[in-house]
């Protein structure tokens, strides 16, 4: 089950009469996020959503250290290993363009 955090105030501030909608979405967004989960065997990750430059929803789904069976949650930290090197090289070839 996801551990989730939203800011309403900020949402609301800025999307007014959308609560409904949002609410549906980050469900559908809940829901697909532990479906690709299941699919992939990903025991866990978080996720977060930014709307002009705030974060407004984020949440840990699955185990961030499963042998201890300690809960992913907004805080958590992963090891991304080599893949920092694409995003890196992706991040200097779009200044140099």
């Amino acid at each position: 089950m996801a551990q989730a955090t939203r800011s309403d105030a900020f949402i609301n501030a800025h999307i007014e009469g959308l609560q409904d909608e949002i609410d549906a979405a980050l469900r559908l967004a809940e829901a697909r996020v532990a479906a690709e989960m299941r699919s992939k065997s990903i025991r866990g990750l978080s996720v977060a959503i930014v709307f002009g430059g705030r974060t407004v929803w984020s949440a840990g789904f699955g185990l961030a250290d499963p042998p201890r069976k300690t809960a992913a949650d907004t805080n958590t930290v992963y090891r991304i290993a080599s893949i920092s090197k694409l995003i890196t090289a992706t991040a200097v070839m779009q200044l140099r363009d």
